[in-house]
């Protein structure tokens, strides 16, 4: 929640700013062991509807997820445990979609893919040369190729130790 608030500043001073205001103050606190987690996962819903309708997907994943927050009654005895199932459905249902997403022939476009773009996003950070067009159908084909492995890894409980490291990883990146 933090990292939305700080990565998305806003420039009025309307019902956004205020929720956004107060997600961050809740989640700063809850970072500071005197928080409330109910708090801030009403914030956030809070938060989404004050962004809509120009939420991003990782906005509505978040709200979705504090919604099921919600309904598991956090602060209550057992509360993790019934939010997990409800938590690992949304996760694995939102990161599906978003795999599938990107099988479509403007991923593996050299101009336009956001895989090139990301990636020399991630290259200028560290002030290193951007890529050519020509490595968008490698950078293409290897996210794809994460991104459906991941939920796979994750469903399975063999492989999800594997699934973690993997997709946290490749999201740090």
């Amino acid at each position: 929640m933090l990292a939305h608030v700080l990565a998305n500043p806003v420039s009025d001073d309307g019902p956004r700013a205020l929720a956004n205001a107060a997600l961050g103050l809740a989640a700063m606190a809850v970072l500071s062991g005197r928080g409330s987690l109910t708090l801030v996962a009403a914030l956030g819903v809070v938060s989404f509807v004050a962004e809509a309708p120009f939420v991003g997907n990782h906005w509505l994943i978040a709200a979705l997820l504090n919604l099921v927050l919600l309904g598991a009654r956090p602060g209550r005895r057992g509360w993790l445990e019934r939010a997990v199932p409800g938590l690992a459905t949304v996760f694995l249902v939102a990161y599906s979609f978003a795999a599938v997403a990107k099988l479509n022939g403007g991923f593996f476009d050299g101009d336009n893919s956001c895989a090139r773009f990301f990636a020399n996003q991630m290259l200028g950070f560290w002030q290193l040369p951007e890529l050519a067009g020509g490595a968008t159908p490698i950078l293409a084909f290897g996210t794809v190729v994460i991104e459906l492995a991941i939920p796979l890894l994750l469903v399975v409980p063999a492989t999800r130790r594997l699934g973690v490291p993997l997709a946290a990883g490749f999201h740090l990146v």
